[in-house]
């Protein structure tokens, strides 16, 4: 086996020659899949708020469901005050 010892501009050279074959193709991938993902963004946002889509109609089950509970809270709220009187206060004799 034998060693070859090159000068240093010699080995600059020959690594420039290999550098420029691979650094455009990874180069150009690496600036395609930024498009791919900026578009992919851009149709994300587009769609964002379109309710015939499947997570369009996901998203308003769960708003739908949200509002139900509130409702549900506000009302159950006020059953309980109604319940609480009934049950804890007495009763006031009516004046006639």
């Amino acid at each position: 086996m034998q060693i070859a010892v090159l000068p240093f501009s010699e080995w600059k050279r020959i690594k420039a020659k290999f550098s420029s074959w691979q650094d455009p193709v990874p180069s150009r991938a690496v600036e395609e899949r930024r498009r791919k993902e900026a578009l992919h963004e851009q149709s994300r946002c587009s769609v964002q708020h379109w309710e015939n889509t499947i997570e369009g109609q996901r998203l308003k089950r769960l708003e739908a469901r949200k509002h139900r509970e509130v409702k549900d809270e506000v009302t159950m709220g006020v059953n309980s005050l109604a319940l609480f009187s009934m049950t804890f206060l007495p009763e006031r004799a009516c004046e006639d």
